[in-house]
């Protein structure tokens, strides 16, 4: 299984257990580190251990109606006590089918959670058993990309699309029913390296 803090970020305090071992072992660690906000976190999330590729589908919302702003593919690799490390996260531009499954597991996921209005993100992994999920919440995603390139990529300013889930009905509607057709390729790459050091 997988442990975690309730909340995080950047998948600090995530682990993978093989035992109960385990378990307590990084519950004591996750209860007695500081979370990436500097906060101490009381208690841990478990969760299935779903092996397959990671995705981030994110989305605005406008009165429970879901509308996709774009779909990226996550790599991490494994550096052992301490997790997980991103390597890179890459825009998904096709295929369709893939897309679409995504994102009809992920409107059922917020309509089941009640979120109808502005920003969500969403971690799914897609497993050979279908799509888990990882995680969700009613937030833009964050990371490292500027403002302007993803809107080069994509066609829209993705702040701009929030705003219109609550305030502009017919861009939102516009949004909602255009088939998702990112305009360039985009991806974020990360270094990992196993010691602090200057680069």
């Amino acid at each position: 299984m997988v442990v975690k803090p309730l909340r995080g970020s950047a998948s600090l305090g995530v682990h993978f257990c093989r035992g109960i071992e385990d378990v307590l072992a990084h519950f004591e660690d996750i209860t007695n580190t500081p979370d990436f906000f500097g906060t101490r976190i009381p208690a841990m999330a478990l969760q299935e251990w779903a092996l397959g590729t990671e995705y981030i589908v994110n989305t605005v919302s406008r009165a429970g109606k879901h509308a996709l702003t774009d779909i990226w593919e996550y790599h991490k690799v494994s550096v052992g006590v301490h997790g997980n490390a991103y390597e890179y996260a890459r825009l998904v531009r096709t295929p369709q089918s893939l897309i679409g499954e995504l994102l009809a597991y992920t409107r059922a996921v917020l309509t089941a959670l009640g979120i109808e209005w502005g920003a969500a993100h969403t971690e799914i992994m897609l497993t050979a058993q279908g799509p888990r999920l990882i995680e969700t919440a009613a937030r833009p995603m964050g990371g490292f990309f500027p403002r302007h390139i993803l809107q080069e990529c994509l066609g829209y300013d993705l702040f701009a699309a929030d705003l219109d889930a609550y305030l502009d009905e017919s861009r939102f509607k516009s949004l909602l029913n255009a088939p998702y057709a990112p305009q360039k390729a985009a991806l974020l790459k990360l270094f990992i390296t196993p010691q602090e050091m200057p680069l």
